[in-house]
Formats: C-alpha cells, structure tokens, sequence
C-alpha cells in the first residue's frame, strides 16, 4: 500500500510569519491523516503455507479481528468520533484485520529469533516502531496489535528469558502511555531551560557556558539522544518533558557546582579582582531571592533554585573568611597545581532527526555544539 499523509485546515500559511525568536519551533495544527504502508517482515521470515488458516491460533487471531471490525467504528468512543470524520471511509480499512494479525506474526517471530542476540532487544524495540508507524494516523488498529503482542509475551512458552520478555513489556506499555511525543510542547520546556540559564550565578566561571546557550536551543538538554531506525531508515528523536527536564537539570546543577573548586581558582589567579567576585555573589543571591520569591516555578525548579543560592551562602562564606587572609602574600598557597576547569564538556549533543513531523520547522537560533562549561560535568 502506498503511503499518503494529508494535513486538513492546517496553520500552515502561519509559517512565514512566525516568530521564531520568541518561540523557536513552529506547530503544524490540524489534522494529519496518514494512510500508514505494508510492514514487512524482518529478515527472510515467509508466512506459513495458508496462512491464516495454518493453525488455530492464527485462524482465531483472524476472527477476533475480524469481529472487531463488523463493529468498528461503533466499538468505542474514539473510533465513533473518527467515524464522524469528514474523511472517513470504512472501505479505506477492509484490510486491517489481516495487517493486524500479520504484524502480529511478524513481531512474535522476530522477538523469538533475536532472543539470544547481542543488540536483540534494542533491534525488537526498533522493529516494533517500524510496525507501530505502519498502521498510521490515526493509529486504528495499532492498540490491538500492542495487546496481542503483550498476551503473547505474557504467556509465551518460547525459551526466551523472563527478563528479555519483560522489557518488551515494559516498552509496549510506554508504547501505550498517555504522555506521548505529540503531547509535549518543545516550546515549553525550551522555555523551562531558558530560565534555569538565567538563574545560574552571574559569575565569572559560567559566563561562556550562559552567553553560548541564551537564547538559543540546547539540543543536548531538551532531547534524548538521537536513536536511528534501521527499518524506518530514519534517525528520530524524543522531547524531554518539563518534569524530566527539571530532573535532568537538577542533576546537572548539583554536578557542576560541586566540580567549581573556589580554592583552585584562587590558586591559579583565575580570580584577579577579590571585592568584585564578592560583589557578584551578592548580586546573584539577590537575584536568586528574587526569582524564588516572584518568579512562577515548579517543585522540580525550586529545588535547583535552593541548590544554587545554598552553594552561593558557601561561596559567600568561604571568601568572606580568606578576603582578609589574601592581603598578606605569605599565606597564599606557593605550590600551583595544573587547573582542570574548562576541561569538562557537554558530551551527549545529539543531532535533531528527521522525525519531527509533528514540529515541521525549527528556527535558526538553535546549538548543538559540545560548549565548555567551567565546572560542568561531563555525560
């Protein structure tokens, strides 16, 4: 079958005059139907001679489906509401009951057969999203694959083992969540990351790594690593929600302030002008005070925001006590150890795929570069 997708009462004619600098991704809105296509199966695998009715079970995988179809779309709400659809044609999905036992087919094999390998599983994981997409938009058909394939796992006597059987488990049920990829804004938690950058002391040692990201598109922060297909022969990506962007970020601050060794820097002169360090840990405990107080967070931001001004209060207390101290040359440290800062990068860019048909277009101000932070951490 050939693949056909069609966007109806789309924004489209928006595009030209978006404002990519206040919102750097642009949302396609309407309704995006696409036809889907044919899976095939992995590898050289042929259907059993007479297929379905070669055995029991795929004969009554087929009547299952096919009762559920005399039904559709009356069988529940959301295909009721699809049936209103002004494009609509129950004769577009004759098909579906045969596709679906077929992918199912398909997929039982594949898992059994990758079972002992090496990349089995990432490559099972790969090939269920390959037949996942085939069903298309709307998905109709695509829940009952899931279902059948979890029965399966569940009570398989295949000698795979129990724990390869359970992570296919647990990825067809994050299949099935409601927080899917269509549901997080990238808008959002680009504007989550903006704002944790703002927050960030305005000190000297993080400079570079703030100047290098405002504004722009942390690719390397907002998505996961880029994952690529073999069967889709695509390279995709997946949008961090806020919730995990604010943990990320946590984690991130708490690294990267724990590397910023105060008594190294003082050592390698790397802090020439004592008073004004001290003033612009005072401005920033300001500022911090302030957005804590007026700004609108989350749970998961003020917990960066109160590991940022605690740090600040030890930065504070640690150059008040050695302001004095510092005056008198002979108690400054003689022996100069080779300084590590700026050593540590960000290593987990990832490169934006092809696969955002939900975004259609990214603004220019984006960066994926691997920018060194004094005192971040390396991942």
């Amino acid at each position: 079958m050939e693949r056909c997708v069609t966007i109806y009462e789309s924004n489209i004619a928006q595009l030209a005059k978006h404002n990519f600098d206040k919102t750097p991704f642009f949302k396609v809105e309407g309704e995006i139907v696409d036809s889907g296509f044919d899976a095939q199966p992995a590898g050289e695998y042929q259907l059993p001679k007479n297929f379905p009715n070669c055995c029991n079970w795929h004969t009554s995988l087929l009547n299952n489906h096919l009762g559920w179809f005399n039904r559709f779309p009356d069988c529940c709400k959301w295909h009721r509401e699809i049936g209103q659809k002004k494009w609509f044609k129950k004769e577009n999905f004759y098909g579906l009951p045969l596709k679906i036992v077929r992918n199912i087919i398909f997929t039982t094999h594949h898992i059994d057969h990758q079972a002992d390998k090496e990349d089995g599983l990432e490559d099972v994981f790969h090939y269920i999203e390959y037949v996942l997409e085939s069903f298309g938009s709307p998905g109709i058909g695509a829940n009952l694959y899931v279902s059948n394939l979890k029965h399966y796992l569940k009570h398989t006597k295949a000698p795979s083992a129990k724990e390869y059987r359970a992570a296919i488990l647990d990825y067809l049920t994050h299949q099935q969540a409601t927080e899917a990829l269509s549901a997080v804004d990238p808008n959002l938690v680009h504007g989550v990351f903006q704002k944790w950058l703002r927050a960030i002391p305005d000190l000297s040692i993080f400079s570079a790594f703030k100047q290098s990201y405002s504004g722009k598109v942390a690719a390397n922060f907002l998505f996961y690593n880029a994952q690529y297909n073999p069967y889709l022969d695509r390279t995709s990506f997946r949008v961090r929600t806020r919730k995990q962007l604010t943990k990320y970020l946590l984690d991130f601050t708490k690294e990267a302030l724990a590397n910023v060794d105060s008594i190294l820097l003082l050592e390698n002169g790397a802090i020439p002008d004592m008073a004004k360090h001290q003033l612009d840990i005072a401005g920033s405990k300001r500022k911090l005070k302030q957005e804590t107080l007026l700004g609108k967070h989350s749970k998961g931001e003020l917990k960066y925001l109160d590991v940022m001004k605690q740090w600040l209060l030890n930065e504070e207390e640690y150059f008040s006590e050695v302001a004095s101290l510092l005056s008198n040359s002979e108690l400054l440290p003689h022996i100069k150890r080779p300084s590590q800062l700026g050593s540590s990068t960000i290593q987990n860019n990832i490169s934006l795929g092809d696969s955002a048909n939900i975004y259609l277009v990214q603004g220019d101000n984006a960066t994926q570069n691997n920018t060194s932070m004094e005192g971040a951490p390396a991942h």
